[in-house]
C-alpha cells in the first residue's frame, strides 16, 4: 500500500553547497574521435590516430593497442602513447597479467590503487612480491634496483650497459654475464603472472611495465 511522508522539522544549514562540475560529453567526444579515425587511409596512420584521438577527445593520456594472435594465444603490442618505453613488439600470453586476463575474459578490468609490497633482503638479495618469493642473487639485486629507480624517479627505460656500470651491484669487471639477468627476470615475472614486466625495447635496451603501484620495503 502507498505510504505518506511527513516533515517534522527543518534546520537551517550554513555554507554553500559544493559546486557540481559538469563532466565531458562522452557521446560528443566519441563522435569526434570516430570522425578523426575514419579519415585514416592506412594501418600505420590508423594506429597512431586512434591513440591520438583517445588523448585529444577523451583525455586518456596513457594507452596501448594490442593485437591478438589466437593461434599462438598471445597479444602483441602494436602501438602505445604516453609511456617512456613504447613497448611495441612486446608479447603478453593470453590470461597473463591484467591485460591478458581482460582479453581472455572479454571484459574491462578497473585496477585498484592498492599497492603491491616489494620486499628486499640485502643479505642474499632475495626479493618477494607481496607474499610470493620472486628471485635472489644478482638477478634479485637488479630487480630491486629497477623498481627502486621506477618508484623514486619514475623511470621505465633502462639499458644493459648502465646495469654493467651500476655500482650498486659491485660486480667484477669480468666473469659475470649481467646481460642475461634481465632475460631471467623477464621469464620469472611471466611465470609468476606478476604486476611488473620487463619488455625488450631495442638493442641492449628494455622497459619496465608496472601495472600496480609498488611499495618498497628493505628488510634487515
Amino acid at each position: 500500500m502507498p505510504t505518506s511522508t511527513k516533515v517534522e522539522d527543518v534546520e537551517l544549514a550554513h555554507g554553500e553547497p559544493p559546486a557540481v562540475q559538469p563532466g565531458p560529453n562522452r557521446l560528443a567526444a566519441l563522435r569526434a574521435a570516430s570522425s578523426q579515425i575514419a579519415t585514416c587511409g592506412d594501418l600505420y596512420t590508423l594506429l597512431d590516430e586512434t591513440l591520438a584521438a583517445l588523448h585529444r577527445h577523451l583525455a586518456i593520456d596513457h594507452s596501448m593497442l594490442l593485437l591478438l594472435d589466437r593461434a599462438a594465444a598471445r597479444l602483441y603490442t602494436v602501438a602505445s602513447r604516453g609511456h617512456a618505453a613504447s613497448g611495441v613488439g612486446s608479447e603478453i600470453p593470453l590470461g597473463a597479467g591484467v591485460v591478458g586476463v581482460a582479453v581472455r575474459e572479454g571484459t574491462p578490468i578497473r585496477m585498484a590503487g592498492e599497492p603491491v609490497t616489494v620486499r628486499h633482503y640485502p643479505a642474499d638479495n632475495s626479493v618477494f612480491l607481496g607474499d610470493d618469493y620472486l628471485i635472489k642473487g644478482v638477478a634479485g639485486a637488479v630487480f630491486w634496483a629497477l623498481v627502486s629507480d621506477h618508484v623514486n624517479d619514475g623511470r621505465t627505460a633502462f639499458g644493459n650497459r648502465e646495469l654493467r656500470l651500476d655500482p650498486r651491484f659491485r660486480l667484477p669487471e669480468v666473469g659475470d654475464n649481467l646481460e642475461a639477468r634481465p632475460v631471467l627476470l623477464q621469464r620469472r615475472l611471466v611465470e609468476r603472472h606478476a604486476c611488473v614486466r620487463i619488455e625488450k625495447s631495442g638493442r641492449g635496451r628494455f622497459g619496465l611495465r608496472v601495472e600496480r603501484p609498488l611499495r618498497l620495503t628493505q628488510v634487515g
